[in-house]
């Protein structure tokens, strides 16, 4: 299945409400079970938490590397996504997003996705980082074209 295209742009992202107390403690727990490693754990209290919040964008933004890190890279592309709709003006969110794609090797996304990046976020220094990894990623895969581009 190929990954999800990107949203259409925001111009500015929402005002984002303080986390209601059951989703912070859902979120707390969340953290709690990924830092040890309980990935099963952690998606699930991540999951309650958007239940709770469904408009977080710190949760999506960890659910998103919790699912990365659980190699359920489909979903964790889903909720990159979300993450970037709810805060397009977030570096995080777009650089949250590019290591899903590349850990997807999805790179050809990843580009496209890191140019638009360098587009809203001119100057900062964690989008070189970002287009260092991709052609890091891109030179290991042996895809000299994109790595060379990357670069």
């Amino acid at each position: 299945m190929p990954f999800l295209p990107p949203p259409p742009p925001a111009l500015v992202s929402g005002a984002q409400a303080p986390m209601p107390p059951q989703a912070k403690a859902a979120f707390d727990r969340a953290y709690e079970a990924l830092r040890a490693g309980r990935f099963p754990e952690a998606i699930a209290a991540y999951e309650e938490a958007l239940a709770l919040a469904p408009d977080s964008w710190d949760i999506w933004l960890e659910y998103t590397s919790a699912l990365r890190q659980a190699g359920q890279l489909q979903k964790a592309a889903r909720a990159g996504w979300r993450t970037v709709e709810l805060g397009p003006d977030k570096v995080d969110s777009w650089n949250n997003l590019s290591n899903v794609l590349q850990m997807a090797n999805a790179l050809p996304e990843d580009a496209a996705l890191l140019e638009e990046m360098a587009r809203r976020f001119p100057g900062d220094p964690r989008v070189v980082k970002a287009f260092d990894n991709l052609a890091y990623t891109a030179w290991s895969l042996r895809d000299f074209a994109l790595a060379r581009k990357a670069l």
